[in-house]
């Protein structure tokens, strides 16, 4: 990776609500919902982010009847949120929503 590519990369995750979808996929795949919740954030802003970082390679999404879920693909961010001490609340890595989106 060259130091441009590394630089976009890194503008990528400088956003505290892709840093945190990024931490929460780094424990496992979550549905849309699930995001929404532990974020506390609305449907519509959680796209945005999930599109962002889908659209760089770094998450892939599978479509699970009514629901999309996504799933982290690029690993060499998990190093990096170790380095930062980035981490989810153990509490919420389980997907309990049933809603659909």
């Amino acid at each position: 990776m060259d130091y441009r590519s590394a630089a976009d990369f890194l503008k990528l995750l400088a956003h505290p609500t892709r840093l945190r979808i990024v931490a929460a996929l780094s424990k496992g795949e979550r549905c849309v919902s699930n995001l929404e919740n532990l974020l506390e954030l609305k449907q519509a802003n959680v796209s945005q982010h999930l599109s962002l970082l889908t659209r760089a390679g770094l998450l892939a999404s599978r479509r699970d009847g009514m629901r999309t879920c996504y799933r982290l693909v690029d690993e060499k961010v998990v190093p990096i949120l170790e380095i930062l001490g980035v981490e989810m609340d153990p509490a919420s890595w389980e997907c309990t929503s049933n809603r659909s989106e």
